[in-house]
């Protein structure tokens, strides 16, 4: 039961996926022919975790090493931001991190070009959370915060679901890691979208 909250990176498409046993847990599928044809789900067994849910997940890859990351939230007694990767596209799956977040949600890897730097940002309440590891996800740094007091934007459209979860891109020539997150820190407006930027490699975030 391939379910929902889908991300397409490099012909390979992850989503929530509920194994044969009845666990919420991820997967991908992978296509080696420009996306005609797709594989059957490839289950990743580091978030088949029995009486737990895993949910939200985000994909990226290497450019370089080919290496898959995915990250995710781990519903279970203690919410947490756990990530894996995988150098066969899926196939088999290596545990890479874990961190305990109370209120951790829409976690976001990235791989940078010419780098054995990887970066992992996500939403924690109203604050934006954020890592890095630079040995190609191996050990991560200690998450930090690197924006504070966000407010749920929102909608002036009705009930459709939004939030805060922020996106992260890293650019290819120069390095630089982009991060972008709404909040609704500046009524009566609905919100307001807010941009963050590093310029040496992922140490430092200027002011929002």
């Amino acid at each position: 039961d391939v379910n929902a909250d889908p991300d397409v990176v490099y012909f390979v498409y992850s989503s929530i996926y509920i194994n044969p046993a009845g666990v919420q847990t991820m997967c991908v599928h992978v296509s080696t022919d420009g996306g005609v044809t797709w594989s059957a789900p490839r289950e990743n067994t580091i978030a088949t975790i029995p009486g737990a849910s895993a949910d939200k997940e985000f994909i990226d890859i290497d450019p370089e090493t080919g290496r898959l990351f995915m990250s995710w939230t781990n519903f279970a007694a203690t919410r947490q931001i756990k990530v894996a990767y995988s150098d066969n596209m899926g196939l088999t799956w290596t545990h890479s991190g874990t961190f305990n977040q109370p209120s951790g949600q829409g976690s976001v890897p990235r791989c940078a070009a010419n780098s054995a730097n990887v970066y992992l940002v996500w939403t924690t309440g109203s604050t934006i959370t954020y890592t890095r590891s630079f040995n190609s996800g191996g050990i991560w740094t200690g998450p930090v915060a690197i924006a504070t007091g966000l407010s749920s934007p929102m909608n002036p459209y009705g009930s459709d679901r939004i939030g805060n979860h922020p996106s992260m891109d890293v650019d290819p020539n120069n390095g630089n890691v982009y991060v972008t997150y709404a909040s609704r820190n500046l009524p009566p407006d609905f919100g307001d979208v807010y941009f963050l930027r590093s310029t040496d490699g992922g140490l430092t975030f200027g002011d929002r």
